[in-house]
């Protein structure tokens, strides 16, 4: 082998290495980052925001949204794909974590914590679901007069689609009105409390020191004021 031959065979090889080094530290990135970007490590951040509604037709009536869709029902599974992929009202918690640098055994026991965190706030938005359900009673009640008035031709299709608009109106008007959401977001933020502190107590000093700045910068989440 020539010397011209053994140089482009030692500038192929050392391209090679090179390229597998980069893949090799980009792919530890990643993979760094997905671990505290998978539905594990998610925490609900608290707020008085009301169920979302399915709009009564004339074919189906009123609901709330499903508890896989409820982002404040959020368990860490797979069944909240849809909720997760939106990344709405969920504490920015993700990029705090992969800061801190965590060992095997701080990551499982933050993980304990974040699922404690989605446990103790279940009970309140539960009772909160169920006293939005018993709200929508009554509008299903009206729904169901229009769609008789419909059926029975007193009113045109258009009419009745027309009243049912109005009533989810009324409907969402009533469910921001609700007592209970003032009541489960306070809940909620002491549950929140709760789980951070104890993040606190497993890190280092340099690690609470980061913690804390994270902290800092979250907004203060005010549970009387309306969304």
């Amino acid at each position: 082998m020539n010397l011209s031959k053994i140089t482009v065979f030692a500038f192929a090889l050392l391209t090679i290495l090179v390229f597998q080094s980069c893949n090799k530290d980009d792919s530890s990135t990643n993979s760094n980052w997905s671990i505290f970007d998978a539905p594990e490590w998610y925490a609900p951040e608290p707020d008085n925001t009301e169920a979302e509604i399915t709009e009564a037709t004339l074919e189906q009536p009123f609901d709330i949204v499903s508890e896989e869709n409820d982002y404040r029902l959020c368990d860490g599974t797979r069944k909240n794909d849809k909720v997760l992929k939106e990344k709405r009202r969920f504490y920015p918690i993700a990029r705090a974590l992969k800061n801190l640098n965590l060992d095997d055994i701080q990551k499982e026991q933050v993980k304990g914590f974040l699922f404690d965190f989605r446990l103790c706030i279940k009970e309140s938005v539960m009772k909160l679901r169920e006293s939005e359900r018993e709200l929508i009673v009554p509008y299903n009640d009206k729904r169901k007069i229009i769609y008789d008035a419909y059926k029975n031709g007193d009113i045109t299709r258009e009419n009745a689609i027309e009243q049912l608009k109005e009533l989810a109106k009324e409907l969402k008007e009533e469910l921001k009105e609700n007592g209970l959401r003032m009541k489960a977001c306070e809940e909620m933020k002491a549950c929140a409390k709760i789980s951070f502190n104890n993040i606190k107590e497993i890190l280092t000093s340099e690690q609470l020191e980061k913690w804390n700045e994270w902290q800092e910068k979250l907004p203060e989440i005010d549970c009387s004021k309306k969304q």
